[in-house]
């Protein structure tokens, strides 16, 4: 059976120039955990429901002796494991400090202000939507169309 075209379109990365990443980085200043989300996410490439639903130790694993990544995709039900770069490791350990009593180590979420990690579906909460539109701002400041 032949796929169609449109199959296909769940396969295509989003990509962004440098002056993109660095323009989201920059208006994202004020949202230091969403800032490093978003420097985790354009490295490691989660979705977004898996970006916000990891968990020190279980997923971000910054004491091995090559720190990585490591999650399950919720959609897919495959396996992920990406090793860190240096600048991904560097703004991790900057958000543990400065998040350390709001996601105690080991197996709290990794950004617990940019989710309801204990809701049926995260994605959904209002603090989600407040990320997503946050992000979308971003993203539009940056001249990026935003999806849906």
């Amino acid at each position: 059976e032949l796929a169609l075209e449109g199959d296909y379109d769940e396969f295509v990365a989003t990509t962004y120039t440098l002056e993109q990443l660095g323009a989201v980085y920059h208006a994202l200043a004020d949202v230091p955990d969403l800032q490093t989300a978003w420097v985790l996410g354009a490295n490691a490439g989660p979705r977004t429901v898996d970006l916000f639903t990891l968990r020190w130790s279980v997923n971000v694993r910054l004491n091995a002796d090559t720190p990585e990544l490591f999650y399950t995709a919720r959609k897919t039900g495959k396996k992920h494991w990406v090793p860190l770069p240096p600048c991904v490791v560097a703004h991790l350990r900057r958000h543990l400090a400065t998040q350390r009593q709001l996601c105690p180590e080991p197996e709290g979420l990794v950004f617990p202000r940019l989710t309801a990690g204990a809701s049926k579906d995260p994605e959904k909460s209002r603090a989600a939507r407040a990320r997503n539109d946050r992000l979308k701002d971003a993203l539009a400041a940056a001249g990026i169309e935003a999806g849906p």
